[in-house]
């Protein structure tokens, strides 16, 4: 058996310059490595596979974290491969790719497959037979996908493993409406005849038959449901179609999450926090708020929100869709009686929205 343990879409150097924990936020990238790393040592990996885009720029990534990165992969007790994606496109003007040469492959037991060529891997145990051919990214974007050079071969399924790692988009599970992201297809991998694929690009997880996409190990924003995940990968010994049996686990990694909240007046604060208890302190959630509040609540709103929210990583609100329930005393106390405003304001209590609105612009109008 041959066991492998599968990330990419690491984006490590991801700077998150709009977010407050924007250093906490691309430092855990990389040290999330060391969690990932302990798992596939403790599960008997084989191989530590990096489907591309371990980093998210092909300039200069801070030298900090290339040595932490080289301290977590030295810990595999395997062998590491690594292809480039369309982040980090591999050249040898590239800088990236140099520094981590000198950093990060001292140890040598990291591969980094930039070549189209077919890779005999030189594994720990010498009965387990592995090749790959690899079809990473030598630029930012294409039109052309880089397997031409795979399907020319002429592979025979035997006892040998045979593993295709590749990086771009996959037809119908990855966005790319204009082809610009090295476009796969299902039928296309299917009918070159290695025993599995390892992809990347896509940051959502996804199998289809012996196609396997782990997704990223760190959710990059809030548009990712899927959050941080990695998969394990069991390919079974034997000739022709070999059996194959993958296992998909989560990092214990931040999570970025956007929610609606409908509130109803005299129960904001209740609301609030039963949404919000049963999500990690180490996320980052953005909470748009809809409905009425009473004007106790909606005076109250900037520190009940700090109350119920202040255990996060990151918070951020939108009280746009909010209204205050403008009440007869409200107008009473603010406005004459016998005055337009008053009647005007008393005439739209029935609709939440249009009193609110109307309040508010008759006090602006009044502040003038």
């Amino acid at each position: 058996m041959l066991k492998i343990f599968l990330t990419g879409d690491n984006h490590i150097g991801l700077k998150f310059l709009n977010h407050i924990q924007h250093q906490f936020l691309s430092e855990i990238r990389v040290k999330i490595f060391k969690d990932m790393v302990e798992v596939a040592n403790n599960k008997n990996c084989d191989l530590f596979v990096i489907a591309g885009d371990l980093f998210d720029r092909t300039d200069k990534i801070p030298e900090k974290y290339l040595n932490m990165l080289a301290e977590r992969l030295g810990e595999f007790h395997g062998i590491i491969l690594i292809i480039p994606g369309n982040h980090d496109y591999y050249n040898e003007n590239v800088p990236i790719w140099r520094d981590f040469r000198r950093t990060c492959m001292i140890k040598g037991n990291i591969l980094f497959l930039s070549d189209y060529r077919p890779y005999e891997i030189p594994m720990n145990d010498a009965n387990k037979k592995v090749i790959v051919y690899p079809a990473g990214c030598h630029e930012n974007f294409s039109s052309e996908n880089n397997l031409k050079w795979i399907k020319e071969l002429n592979i025979i399924p035997d006892e040998a493993f045979k593993i295709g790692i590749a990086h771009g988009a996959v037809k119908d599970f990855s966005i790319d409406v204009e082809g610009r992201y090295f476009l796969m297809t299902e039928e296309e991998l299917n009918n070159i005849p290695v025993d599995v694929w390892l992809m990347g690009h896509t940051h959502i997880p996804f199998r289809l038959g012996k196609i396997f996409n782990a997704g990223t190990h760190v959710q990059t924003d809030v548009n990712n449901e899927a959050g941080g995940n990695y998969l394990i990968i069991e390919i079974e010994d034997g000739s022709g179609i070999k059996n194959i049996k993958a296992t998909r686990s989560a990092t214990d990694s931040p999570r970025f999450y956007k929610f609606e909240i409908n509130l109803t007046p005299g129960n904001f604060r209740d609301e609030l926090f039963n949404f919000v208890k049963n999500i990690r302190s180490s996320s980052i959630i953005e909470l748009i708020f809809n409905g009425s509040l009473t004007d106790e609540e909606y005076k109250l709103k900037d520190a009940i929100i700090r109350e119920g929210l202040n255990k996060f990583l990151e918070y951020s609100y939108n009280f746009d869709g909010v209204h205050r329930i403008i009440t007869s005393e409200i107008i009473k106390t603010e406005f004459p009686e016998v005055g337009f405003n008053a009647k005007f304001l008393n005439a739209l209590l029935n609709d939440p929205y249009e009193a609110q609105m109307a309040y508010d612009l008759l006090k602006a109008l009044e502040n003038k």
